[in-house]
């Protein structure tokens, strides 16, 4: 599907964007990480939104499906006060998993 070869493109950004951050135990560490997992997140949803579902029917009825799990994973981890990487590591599973 078209959707998860654009958001697998992504999935490796927050690791990347981090640069020699290493010791999450570090207060700026962990801010830096987690701009990085929000960003991707970000990124993989805006991808997921742009990218054409395809033409078949069932196309269309997956890429809305994994749109609207992929939204709501980012509201409920909005909601419990969830960390940018914990709910970017669920937005790679669904995608993933597809």
């Amino acid at each position: 599907m078209r959707v998860a070869a654009i958001v697998l493109a992504f999935a490796a950004a927050p690791a990347e964007a981090t640069g020699p951050c290493r010791d999450l135990a570090e207060p700026e560490c962990r801010a830096e990480r987690e701009t990085a997992c929000r960003r991707a997140s970000e990124q993989m949803l805006a991808s997921m939104k742009a990218t054409p579902p395809g033409e078949s029917e069932s196309h269309r009825r997956r890429h809305a499906e994994v749109l609207a799990a992929t939204e709501k994973a980012i509201a409920e981890g909005r909601a419990r006060g969830e960390g940018a990487c914990e709910t970017h590591a669920r937005i790679q599973r669904i995608v993933t998993h597809q």
